[in-house]
């Protein structure tokens, strides 16, 4: 009996250290800053991203870091608060990050477009020595009022920024929409962060 046990202790040793050996070397690994205003639709976009199913999430006013998988990724999320005593936050995190995913609430007024283009601007401006690819997301693209990606990309200034690759989609999180075109910019990103490590 005591050797049926002390077997089974070392099948599952042995499977622990292999599933980790394959985590090592086949398993991507990715960061990604999830930046944007207050209610830019960061939170609700997990859901959709790696469940595919929308659930309403409400606001969180601390950084929420989240370890997700998508295929052979790891991704680790963190998902930061938009309010102006959280905006000090971004950088800590866009230092941490490999990638930076960029939300914007296309139903947002002028004030708050102006607002997100301001911030996201310095925000690049502060750390131009860490270039990080960016994906900007239009998000609420299912409301009658949203904008669309050549309008995110003009309210944004996104021209501007030449010195790193820059995607921009419009998604909706309530109706899945353009959820597939994120994962897969998200798979590639993974590849290139991979190879350089």
């Amino acid at each position: 009996m005591a050797r049926t046990h002390r077997n089974r202790g070392l099948c599952s040793g042995v499977k622990q250290r292999f599933k980790q050996l394959y985590e090592y070397f086949f398993t991507k690994k990715i960061r990604v800053a999830f930046i944007g205003l207050s209610d830019s639709g960061k939170s609700s976009f997990v859901s959709p991203l790696f469940e595919n199913r929308f659930l309403q999430d409400m606001n969180s006013p601390e950084v929420r870091i989240q370890e997700k998988k998508m295929d052979n990724i790891k991704v680790l999320i963190y998902d930061i608060p938009g309010d102006s005593s959280s905006v000090s936050k971004w950088d800590h995190y866009y230092k941490k990050s490999d990638v930076i995913i960029f939300f914007l609430n296309s139903t947002a007024d002028e004030e708050t477009r102006t607002k997100s283009k301001n911030e996201l601007h310095s925000l690049l401006y502060r750390n131009m020595w860490m270039r990080k690819n960016l994906l900007i997301l239009g998000s609420k693209n299912d409301l009658p009022s949203s904008m669309s990606c050549k309008d995110i990309i003009l309210a944004l200034d996104l021209m501007a920024i030449v010195d790193r690759e820059v995607a921009c989609y419009s998604i909706s999180s309530k109706n899945l929409t353009n959820i597939d075109l994120v994962r897969e910019w998200m798979v590639e990103q993974a590849a290139l962060v991979g190879d350089m490590k």
